[in-house]
């Protein structure tokens, strides 16, 4: 503050600040400019006046006015900061920097200079800069939430993902309303794979400022990859009811529409986005992925392969379509040699692990496996490891304890009659995929894919049975009031996906082999279908699968695999033993290599009259959206059969978890 000799000038001034803050403007100015009037060169009225010309949007007049305060007192920082922040909002950042730079050179430990300066290299997309500026705003002012968010995007932009989410959550826990906050910590967690933890924070984010697209277009986002594709639509629908031109928007809805198997709709939102940015790469990448789940490979190939052959540097996203279209249109030779050039860049990114599976398929397909091997390694470890081996074991003994003999006598009779759904359970790539696609080529069965709504019942019985325990612990609870209104939630929510004269539908979400204790209760006539597949081949299998759904991240590392598949059949020999309708067992191996025999067994079971369609998936034209949908438009295989023996060298975390004799079994 410069000094004050007369102490009227010294008045005024404080009266002036006063009528400042509280939004008194034109007394605030009679009061600077009275001060003037006294004192030509007070530079704390000069800088007043300049903050309430900044106040109404003058940026112009508040840069001279901050300057008349600066040359009276060079080095108040302050001044230095306000000047620069005038300079910004005129748009002229080079004139805004010098000030903050000069502010800092006053004074080192300049929070404001430090965060504005870092905010330009922001805005100019110099993220790193932008990032160690940040870093000293947040040592300097350790308790602002807007400098912890703004360093939180800053590393979110560089890939960053673990940084960002840390610093955006002590953003978010200085105030739990900062908005760029909440947006970067949603945004971080998604990239991290963590669709279902960001989904909160993502709703916090629409409540607090609901009037913006983006918000509802990262709700759409969490929403879609933690499986809620209907809620998905609709908030996709409210990000583009806000903003029609919203490219980002448009094609999100695609996906979430291509999801859903509505791929006429799907390309008819991604065209809306390229009709006004057809060279856009990201929405070339996003069109060609649709045509490509869609069955149309070539012209999907042919939108990507010139973006590939003309660029010396490609775009993750365009670079991983194409390495899944030039497998599937036998260019791998090709591939590999854009995998050469593309992946020695640095990759570390979460936002790009997927290319790493997608090079691990082609150099699989290649014969090359122990680079294959590679690539799927890197691109699982800079995925987030988050599954907790003690959690896993608590749930599973959890479920063991509570489903026994004697429960199922106390809860005999309270369930449905229905005889309409059909689950196919087991482990993840364990051939759920084709089997579904095997019952639903008969004419009486309608294919639904992976649910998640047993799941969200079992979240939520214990509020239906008004428990003070969690599930599996309620269950003992039930009445054939509260079993009847959860088995009717079911089955309207499979109504809602076929015609109500189909007599069955199958639910094929592998990880309902946890649930068939409450299948059996709720569902007493439904038919339970269990794939198995050799271990080694079902392990592997995940570990070379991105897998980014909740509930899925004991597939990142072996040993974790290991882990799981263990608890995971301990869990089926408990059903065996103890639930009360028969379990089909279906194994993968007899599937593939002598199909009818298995076929017709699991037909029967199912309750069906035999049809010649179900030998033939390939032309029953059931869609599937799962990660195995290319494999099930294809005639039954071999080929993946014994696999695990090209990668034996690599697997000895897995045999040791596993122990020999389940490995090898």
């Amino acid at each position: 503050m410069s000094e004050q000799t007369d102490p009227e000038v010294a008045e005024l001034i404080e009266t002036a600040d006063l009528h400042q803050r509280a939004g008194n403007l034109q007394e605030a100015d009679a009061h600077y400019r009275a001060a003037l009037a006294r004192d030509p060169e007070n530079a704390d009225a000069y800088n007043g006046l300049g903050l309430l010309a900044m106040r109404i949007g003058q940026f112009d007049v508040a840069v001279q006015l901050f300057d008349a305060a600066v040359d009276t007192a060079p080095e108040e920082s302050t001044f230095l900061c306000n000047l620069g922040t005038a300079h910004y909002g005129t748009g002229a950042l080079d004139d805004a920097a010098e000030a903050f730079q000069r502010a800092i050179a006053a004074d080192e430990h300049c929070a404001s200079a430090h965060l504005n300066l870092g905010i330009i290299h922001k805005t100019r997309k110099d993220y790193a800069k932008a990032a160690e500026r940040l870093d000293q705003a947040v040592v300097e002012a350790p308790k602002d939430a807007n400098a912890f968010s703004h360093l939180a995007e800053a590393l979110l932009e560089l890939g960053r993902h673990d940084s960002a989410e840390n610093i955006a959550r002590a953003a978010v826990n200085l105030d739990n309303r900062n908005i760029r906050g909440l947006y970067i910590l949603a945004g971080s967690l998604v990239a991290l794979a963590r669709p279902q933890e960001a989904l909160a924070w993502a709703r916090r984010l629409v409540r607090h400022a609901p009037g913006d697209p983006q918000y509802y277009r990262l709700l759409a986002e969490c929403l879609a990859h933690s499986g809620a594709n209907d809620e998905a639509y609709r908030q996709a629908r409210n990000a583009i009811k806000l903003a029609p031109e919203d490219t980002s928007a448009l094609a999100l809805m695609a996906e979430i529409l291509g999801s859903r198997g509505e791929w006429d709709d799907a390309l008819t939102s991604i065209d809306k986005a390229l009709a006004m940015c057809p060279d856009d790469e990201n929405l070339i990448s996003v069109k060609a992925r649709l045509l490509e789940r869609c069955g149309q490979k070539s012209e999907a190939f042919a939108l990507v392969k010139p973006l590939i052959e003309e660029r010396t540097v490609v775009a993750s996203g365009t670079l991983g379509a194409y390495l899944t279209l030039a497998r599937r249109m036998g260019e791998q030779k090709q591939a590999a040699e854009i995998v050469d050039r593309a992946m020695s860049r640095q990759l570390a990114s979460r936002s790009h692990y997927g290319l790493y599976f997608a090079a691990g398929q082609l150099y699989d397909e290649l014969g090359e496996h122990d680079r294959a091997f590679e690539f799927f390694r890197k691109g699982n470890e800079i995925k987030p490891r988050t599954y907790d081996r003690a959690q896993a074991e608590k749930q599973f003994d959890a479920l063991m304890r509570t489903f026994t003999p004697a429960l199922f006598e106390k809860l005999e009779g309270i369930g449905s009659e229905s005889r309409r759904p059909i689950f196919i359970v087991g482990m993840p790539r364990s051939g759920t995929s084709l089997t579904e696609q095997i019952v639903a080529s008969h004419p009486d069965v309608v294919a639904a894919g992976e649910l998640r709504e047993l799941q969200s019942i079992a979240g939520d019985l214990s509020q239906l049975v008004g428990s003070a325990s969690s599930y599996p612990e309620c269950v003992p609870e039930l009445t054939a009031d509260t079993a009847g209104k959860a088995a009717r939630r079911y089955l309207d929510f499979i109504a809602e996906l076929a015609p109500d004269d189909t007599p069955r539908v199958t639910d094929k979400m592998p990880q309902n082999f946890t649930f068939l204790g409450l299948i059996a209760v709720l569902f007493p006539n439904a038919r339970i279908v269990h794939c198995n597949r050799n271990p080694l081949d079902t392990c592997l299998s995940c570990y070379f699968q991105n897998f980014a759904a909740s509930g899925l991240q004991f597939t990142y590392d072996l040993n974790d695999l290991g882990h799981y598949y263990r608890l995971y059949r301990r869990l089926m020999s408990h059903w065996r033993e103890v639930l009360p309708q028969p379990i089909f067992e279906l194994q993968y191996e007899r599937l593939t290599t002598d199909p009818e025999p298995e076929v017709r067994r699991l037909v029967e079971f199912c309750d069906l009259e035999w049809d010649d369609a179900c030998l033939d998936h390939t032309r029953s034209g059931v869609k599937t959206i799962t990660a195995s949908y290319d494999q099930v438009r294809q005639p039954i295989y071999t080929k993946s059969v014994q696999r695990w023996r090209h990668y034996k060298k690599h697997l000895k975390p897995l045999i040791n978890t596993l122990g020999e004799s389940l490995a090898f079994e």
